[in-house]
């Protein structure tokens, strides 16, 4: 559903599937050329309570509305503060406060114990194992871990151009960076990728 309670983490999250996209091309590529079995993905806006999750869930509509007609759109853009309530401004974001900004995501797998032989076998019972798989936290994701990965993916580019998968053209990153140390430049630049098994 939209809303969804998440008793492993303790937290509400709301349907947000802006990356299911990117992740189902790299299972695509995965599957047809390298013959690894696709996964599912769903992601997840989280708040701490269910109160946070629909009054987020509601500014979301209110946005997703406004944007919408051309005329609310102008609206928006001409008078950000008073049509946000002034969560939008012209002034854009303080540095300071987004210094104290930071962002965790985390991955939870659900999946089999038994692996099957071939990548298009499936499996007949339920998923029977589950485990707290990878948290990625950083600064301020809209401008400082923006930032911080589009380097790190340049320098990645320019260093290791040989190990991405490849000869060009449009791929997504979990394509492209499959062999290369990205991951280490993002951590090396500050950000924090933990794997955690239960």
């Amino acid at each position: 559903g939209i809303l969804h309670k998440n008793d492993k983490l303790g937290l509400w999250g709301i349907f947000l599937p802006t990356d299911e996209p990117v992740v189902y091309r790299t299972q695509r590529y995965r599957f047809d050329e390298l013959q690894q079995r696709p996964i599912q993905f769903q992601q997840f806006f989280a708040t701490r309570s269910f109160f946070q999750a629909v009054g987020m869930l509601l500014g979301m509509v209110y946005f997703a509305f406004m944007c919408y007609f051309g005329w609310t759109r102008n609206l928006l853009f001409k008078y950000p503060e008073i049509m946000t309530a002034g969560v939008f401004k012209h002034a854009g974001a303080d540095r300071e406060k987004l210094k104290g900004v930071k962002f965790t995501a985390t991955l939870i797998g659900h999946g089999w114990s038994q692996q099957l032989l071939a990548a298009s076998d499936q499996h007949v019972d339920p998923p029977d194992s589950s485990l707290l798989v990878t948290q990625v936290s950083g600064p301020d994701p809209a401008y400082a871990a923006t930032s911080l990965m589009m380097v790190a993916t340049a320098m990645t580019i320019l260093r290791e151009k040989s190990l991405c998968t490849g000869k060009g053209g449009v791929m997504t990153p979990g394509v492209a960076f499959a062999n290369t140390k990205l991951i280490d430049r993002i951590v090396e630049r500050g950000m924090t990728v933990s794997v955690v098994k239960e």
